[in-house]
């Protein structure tokens, strides 16, 4: 999948938050993505800002996105890309 196929799944995708996406979305999101695992995932979301919505922790489009880019591209985060 490419970059512009990632950011369009990610963005269109329908979220019970609008702010981002739960634990579960993206469990579910992970499995168009034979080449990724959940700890791969993980890993590659570090450690970002979340939001708490009726006590659920809710992910940031723009992290998720990033996340996929550098499983997908099999790369560390770049210093640019640090939030």
């Amino acid at each position: 999948m490419t970059r512009a196929e990632i950011h369009e799944l990610v963005y269109t995708k329908k979220t019970r938050f609008k702010k981002g996406f739960t634990g579960d979305e993206v469990k579910s999101m992970l499995k168009k993505f034979s080449s990724v695992t959940e700890r791969e995932f993980n890993i590659a979301m570090g450690t970002n800002t979340v939001l708490v919505i009726k006590g659920e922790v809710v992910y940031y489009h723009c992290d998720v996105e990033l996340a996929l880019v550098r499983c997908v591209e099999k790369r560390e985060l770049n210093p640019f890309e640090f939030d």
